[in-house]
């Protein structure tokens, strides 16, 4: 238990503080700074009392406690509550009681049992910003009596029991850009704190608040709440104003469930606003839409993430990138490997006894630029491609590749060596060489041209030398006849 009283400049931190009646008390403390502590399980977490002014809250939890998480008490003023969660406490998450100009900014109070995640009573000119105050039994954010002047910004109360955020005798605040969904009420303006009696609550302005899917009424004026004014997004029928204030539902609520993404929700139906399992981190799976359209469902993804994520450059485009390298031993003829890799990475692997190496060289919004640097190769692939590729150049496909699926940092590739066809031969038995007797058979057509003229010559040369003699035989026969007549 931490206690400091009439002190300033106390720090107290990674505290674990436990089962005691507070686990941080100050009393007319000012100027400390306690943070990063654990103030759980005590009748109080964390109690500012008396004047207990300019100190600082950070990252402090102060759950499960019997009363309140985290009270500031008389008067305890501009003090930074920052970061902490005030959750399951059995009354409430934080409550302020007469102090005011205090900051409260980015803390959790949900899950309080018996009464509100936030509960200013007597408190003014507060500031509240992007709190969260959810499924608490009564209200998300309460503003009691003579809680005046206070801003509320970018808040969420939502799914609370009865009212997300609701004005007892409360006036001039500023409730701006919050959300108060899925309660009984969302906006509730009322008079005489929870017994009836008061001033009502007037003047306060409510701009552009969100007030959808409440089960009674989105916005909801009762007759002591009255000159209260602004535009927000809420169900104009389920906008009741029993006075004359001019606080309107200028934007109907989002209809969840007609695919068309609207004010306030995530996604609608089968909309999902481009979103997958594999943008939300997962290896694969189906997507879905939460039946209140406020939150992805991945119940349907499956578990698992790509491996640690490089970040490409702007805009997706190639450039220069890490010069990661992952290697595989080898991959067989006929064989595929399945591998992951980030933007800029390299795979190198042994197909065939040659070294082969791919670098994701890019990754756009549909496509995957793969670079084969043992060619190379420059190649662009959508989830799903296959493509072949001929890696040394002989004209025949050796390697494959598929890209099983791409986030906006990294691939899943399948690669598979490929068995190289063999040119085809012709049998042995369908060229053989001509027999000796064929090839002694055999006579050119040249050949037998020349045979046949020169048979020819000698045939003429036979029958001019037999008609010589024959010719010299008859002179001489001639020659004789002449002899004998004489």
């Amino acid at each position: 238990m931490v206690i400091a009283v009439n002190s300033s400049g106390l720090t107290a931190t990674g505290l674990t503080l436990t089962k005691n009646s507070q686990g941080v008390l100050l009393v007319n403390t000012n100027n400390s700074i306690i943070q990063n502590n654990n103030a759980s399980f005590n009748q109080a977490g964390i109690f500012l009392y008396l004047r207990s002014s300019n100190n600082t809250l950070t990252n402090n939890t102060a759950n499960n406690n019997t009363n309140y998480g985290i009270e500031l008490f008389t008067s305890s003023n501009n003090n930074s509550i920052t970061n902490n969660t005030a959750s399951s406490n059995t009354i409430h998450g934080i409550y302020l009681d007469t102090s005011s100009y205090n900051n409260l900014t980015g803390n959790t109070f949900n899950n309080n049992v018996q009464q509100n995640g936030i509960y200013l009573a007597s408190s003014t000119y507060n500031n509240l910003t992007g709190n969260t105050a959810n499924n608490n039994t009564n209200y998300g954010i309460y503003l009691g009596t003579n809680a005046n002047y206070n801003t509320l910004m970018n808040n969420i109360a939502s799914n609370n029991t009865l009212r997300g955020i609701y004005f007892a005798d409360s006036t001039y605040n500023n409730i701006t850009n919050n959300i108060a969904s899925n309660n009984q009420y969302g906006f509730y303006l009322a008079g005489g704190g929870l017994s009836g009696g008061g001033g009502g609550s007037t003047h306060n302005n409510l701009t552009d608040n969100i007030a959808c899917s409440n089960t009674v009424k989105d916005i909801y004026l009762r007759s002591t709440a009255t000159i209260n004014t602004g535009d927000n997004i809420c169900n104009a029928s389920k906008l009741l104003d029993e006075d004359a204030n001019t606080v309107t539902c200028n934007t109907a609520c989002p209809i969840c469930g007609n695919d068309i993404i609207e004010t306030g929700e995530v996604c609608d139906g089968t909309n999902l606003s481009e979103e997958t399992c594999v943008t939300q981190g997962y290896v694969s799976g189906t997507l879905a839409c939460a039946l209140t359209c406020d939150a992805l469902n991945t119940s349907g993804c499956s578990n698992g993430t790509i491996h640690p994520p490089v970040t490409p450059p702007s805009g997706g485009a190639s450039g220069t990138s890490p010069a990661t390298t992952q290697t595989i031993a080898s991959i067989q003829p006929g064989a595929s490997q399945d591998v992951a890799l980030n933007f800029g990475e390299t795979i190198s692997f042994v197909s065939s006894g040659a070294d082969h190496s791919i670098r994701v060289s890019g990754i756009f919004d549909s496509t995957v630029e793969l670079v084969i640097q043992s060619t190379p190769i420059k190649a662009t692939f959508k989830v799903g491609d296959t493509k072949q590729f001929d890696t040394n150049g002989n004209g025949i496909k050796d390697l494959e590749i598929t890209l099983l699926l791409k986030t906006t940092t990294a691939v899943d590739l399948r690669i598979k060596a490929l068995v190289e066809a063999v040119a085809p031969t012709v049998p042995t038995a369908a060229i053989t060489a001509p027999t000796a007797a064929k090839a002694a058979a055999y006579t050119s057509p040249t050949a037998l041209f020349f045979s046949q003229k020169g048979s020819l010559l000698t045939l003429a040369i036979i029958i001019i030398v037999a008609a010589v003699i024959y010719a010299g035989w008859k002179e001489s026969k001639h020659e004789h006849g002449k002899i004998e007549k004489t």
